[in-house]
């Protein structure tokens, strides 16, 4: 009877494949596995640190497989818990100096979890979190000296994909969260860290088929942060920001609803700054924006839309300048495009708001040694405001305020070694002001304010 029940042992061993190899410093592995074609294969080395594995696996075609290396005064830890079938959990942790800590859960079928983590003098932290169909997380990281990599990944509902990828050295830190809940949505993040520098994002999808795209980069003293919200279907967000020396970059993209797409990218070198903000509310909203600073240089744009199919453009480019934008819609088809250059000690701001339905703004402004104030205010339908201003070691100050419906506003500014002030006001129906004003060592001062149906200015000043 005992050789039978041996012989069953050993049968039933076979099915379970396990391989535990364990040299010094305190090493512990714990395997328990149920059901078919398990595997389990747990390495661990450590010469002044401790390796600890924990392996449980349920069902069929489960394998689990934990490399754990440490040479000096680390610690090594992996936790996987698989539950379902075909779950595939790879761990492959080196440290010197250093921590690396890894948790892996996985429930339903065809999960798949892969991680590579190398900290020296560093840490390492990374825990995976999968529930559902085909959901599939990488991790890879690496930290030198005094370093740190930190990601979190947790994915709920089906055929979710989610990609980190860190890299920090010397005085550096990357830190990743992605939450994904629902069907379909996808995240990758890829940042890039090196001496004293951080990247941090966070990513948060919830619904159907979203998108998000973020890479970081960031150099000398330069740090990185964007977030990610998205909720509702088919959203996109891409970021791509880069930093370096004293660079900083900051990115918060919000979309609420469908088919919104929000694109960033900003470039800050030097002592640069390059911020953005989106949010969109609504339904097949676009925001772009592209920043560029060097030098003294700023980027600042912030961009708010509520509504349906409203669009907005900003780009951005700032040495030794600043650029400021912000631009506000509420309704449905409002377009706001806004082109701003300022180098060698220039500056360039811009204001708009739009209420209402397929509003048009367009402002262009360039300020080399100079000043470009533009500020445009609009509540109806189809009304059209136009603002483009050159200052070159000038001023030029535009105001536009338009209430009504099919009103028009066209503003066409150049100072050199001059002043250019325009404000133009205009309430009602079909009413066009056009103003050109050209300043070489003067100044020119306008005002228009039209209201009713169908008037019609035009000032002409040189």
């Amino acid at each position: 009877m005992k050789r039978i029940l041996m012989a069953l042992f050993l049968a039933f061993a076979l099915m379970l494949p396990v391989s535990v190899f364990a040299i010094g410093g305190l090493n512990e592995s714990y395997v328990l596995q149920t059901g078919f074609y398990n595997d389990a294969i747990v390495s661990q080395f450590s010469f002044d640190g401790i390796n600890l594995s924990r392996v449980e696996q349920h069902g069929y075609g489960n394998l689990a497989n934990i490399d754990q290396t440490d040479n000096l005064f680390g610690l090594n830890v992996s936790d996987v818990l698989q539950a379902g079938q075909e779950n595939v959990a790879l761990v492959n942790q080196d440290t010197i100096k250093g921590t690396n800590i890894s948790c892996i859960k996985q429930f339903g079928l065809q999960n798949l979890a892969t991680l590579y983590q190398l900290a020296i003098d560093g840490l390492n932290i990374s825990a995976i979190e999968q529930a559902g169909k085909y959901n599939a997380a990488y991790v890879n990281q690496y930290a030198l000296l005094n370093a740190a990599n930190i990601s979190d990944v947790k994915q709920y509902g089906t055929a979710n994909l989610a990609d980190v990828d860190q890299d920090a050295f010397k005085t550096a830190m990357n830190i990743s969260s992605i939450l994904q809940a629902g069907k379909y949505n996808a995240a990758f993040v890829d940042q890039n860290a090196a001496m004293v520098a951080e990247n941090i994002s966070a990513i948060e999808q919830i619904g159907i088929h979203n998108v998000a795209n973020v890479l970081q980069n960031a150099y000398a003293v330069a740090l990185n942060i964007s977030s990610i919200k998205q909720a509702g279907s088919n959203n996109l967000a891409n970021v791509d920001q880069f930093g370096a020396f004293f660079g900083l970059n900051l990115s918060a993209i919000q979309q609420f609803g469908l088919a919104n797409l929000a694109n960033v990218d900003q470039d800050a070198v030097g002592f640069g700054l390059n911020e953005s903000f989106i949010k969109q509310v609504g339904e097949l909203n676009t925001a772009n924006v592209k920043q560029f600073a060097t030098a003294f240089g700023w980027n600042i744009s912030t961009i708010e839309q509520v509504g349906y199919a409203n669009l907005a453009n900003v780009r951005q480019a700032a040495i030794k300048g600043l650029n400021i934008s912000g631009i506000d819609q509420f309704g449905v088809g409002n377009v706001a495009n806004v082109n701003q250059l300022a180098t060698k000690g220039g500056a360039n701001l811009s204001g708009i708001t739009q209420i209402g339905i397929q509003n048009l703004a367009n402002v262009n402004q360039l300020a080399v040694r100079g000043l470009n104030v533009s500020d445009v205010f609009q509540m109806g339908w189809f009304n059209t405001a136009l603002v483009k201003q050159v200052a070159l070691a000038g001023t030029n100050m535009s105001y536009v305020k338009q209430i009504g419906w099919n009103n028009l506003a066209n503003v066409d500014q150049a100072a050199m070694f001059g002043l250019n002030v325009s404000g133009v006001e205009q309430a009602g129906i079909g009413n066009v002001a056009l103003v050109k004003q050209g300043a070489l060592f003067g100044v020119n001062l306008s005002y228009v304010g039209q209201y009713g149906v169908g008037n019609y200015a035009y000032i002409s000043q040189f």
